[in-house]
């Protein structure tokens, strides 16, 4: 499940878009998200584009994920290499963020039905790392580990490839969630870790990639591409 009140983010290439699903419901208490967005550029680093939410009280119970959608920053309004998302609690404390570079964009893909793996890593309390991701993809038909495992340490990159039947043309909005174990896989040789869902017809053998996210190594605990 999401961790509470951190914001994991999708970046959209085709539509210059960025969406991020976070889990509102804490130990605090449950809160919605304010309409009211406080943009502007990070003065403490150079290209990044910060945007703040600040979370309001609610009285429903969100268990699960919120998903807000919002345009990447204008490259006529400034050279921007990053956007950073921060999560504010009424009194103005940041309880969540994520900073994700926007430049790479074969580093997340999808093809416009909505299939996008939002993907981070976690430092477990074990020894042992994790990464998690969420998408658009029924939980009967999501193979619960990758069908198939790329290594390409040119790349500094592993591809976790999960194979899925043909998908309706608008997937629901219930998500699946998958974890793989990395503590085989030394950083220093594959940081980057790509989650690439494909879409196999068995009546033509034909495969189609759907989306992909990627998240690295070096960032636990982030959903971040460097």
């Amino acid at each position: 499940m999401l961790q509470s009140l951190k914001p994991h983010i999708f970046i959209d290439h085709a539509t210059a878009t960025f969406t991020f699903l976070i889990n509102t419901n804490s130990s605090n208490g449950n809160y919605t998200i304010n309409s009211t967005i406080n943009e502007f550029d990070d003065p403490y680093q150079n290209g990044v584009r910060v945007y703040e939410f600040t979370l309001v009280s609610s009285s429903a119970p969100f268990i699960d994920e919120i998903k807000q959608t919002y345009p990447l920053p204008s490259s006529s309004s400034g050279n921007y290499n990053k956007i950073s998302v921060r999560i504010l609690i009424p009194n103005g404390s940041v309880v969540g963020s994520v900073t994700v570079n926007i430049k790479n964009e074969e580093h997340f893909t999808h093809d416009g039905t909505n299939v996008m793996p939002y993907c981070w890593i976690k430092s477990l309390p074990v020894p042992a790392t994790k990464v998690f991701f969420k998408t658009f993809v029924p939980n009967t038909v999501l193979p619960s580990q990758p069908t198939e495992i790329v290594l390409l340490p040119a790349k500094n990159k592993i591809v976790l490839n999960y194979i899925v039947p043909p998908l309706a043309a608008n997937p629901n909005d219930l998500f699946s969630e998958r974890s793989y174990n990395l503590s085989d896989y030394d950083p220093a040789t594959y940081n980057l870790i790509e989650v690439r869902i494909t879409e196999e017809d068995s009546s033509n053998n034909t495969r189609k990639k759907k989306g992909s996210g990627t998240t690295s190594q070096s960032d636990a605990d982030s959903s971040d591409d460097n």
